[in-house]
This record gives C-alpha cells, sequence and structure tokens, in this order.
C-alpha cells in the first residue's frame, strides 16, 4: 500500500496547494515532499517483498500493478530530497505572476 500512496502523495498535495492560499502552499508542499522522501525510505528498505496488484477491468484482463525495480529504488528517495531542497530555497514574499 506504500507503493499507492507514493504515487497518490505528491498528486493530492499538488492539488492541495493550487487551491491553497500563497502562505500556506510553500508548507503543504514541504510537509508533502518530506512525507514522499520517507515513504520512499521505505519502499526501498522493504523493496523485495512489496507489490501492490488489484484487478481493474478483470473482464478485460486489465490490472493495477506496482511493484519497485531495483534500478528506479534510489530515485524513490532521490527525487523527493531533491524536491525538498528546491522548496526549501524558495524566498517568503515571490509573488505570482
Amino acid at each position: 500500500m506504500n507503493l499507492v500512496w507514493l504515487v497518490l502523495l505528491p498528486l493530492l498535495a499538488s492539488a492541495f496547494c493550487y487551491q491553497a492560499r500563497e502562505r500556506t502552499a510553500p508548507q503543504v508542499a514541504r510537509l508533502a515532499t518530506l512525507v514522499t522522501a520517507l515513504l520512499g525510505l521505505r519502499v526501498v528498505f522493504d523493496a523485495p517483498g512489496q507489490s501492490f496488484f488489484r484487478p481493474w477491468f478483470p473482464q478485460f484482463g486489465i490490472h493495477f500493478d506496482l511493484a519497485p525495480q531495483a534500478s528506479v529504488l534510489p530515485l524513490l528517495v532521490l527525487g523527493p530530497l531533491l524536491m525538498l531542497g528546491a522548496l526549501t530555497m524558495i524566498r517568503p514574499g515571490l509573488e505570482r505572476r
């Protein structure tokens, strides 16, 4: 189930930040990115046994399947950490255009 949250959490946080006020959006983005990085770490250390498989349209043979590969595991942590670093560089007072 961590794999599903690893996909859904950034999507939900970005939708919330789009609707949020200018003051709360950076904090929500930082928090969601930190939680995503922690989930990525958990997936990296539990990766050999993790897989998420659910039938989606079984009558058509379509299934929803998530499983991390060994080559992608470092990116599950490095991507959110890079984003967290970028979010900490945002200066307060920047205006939207």
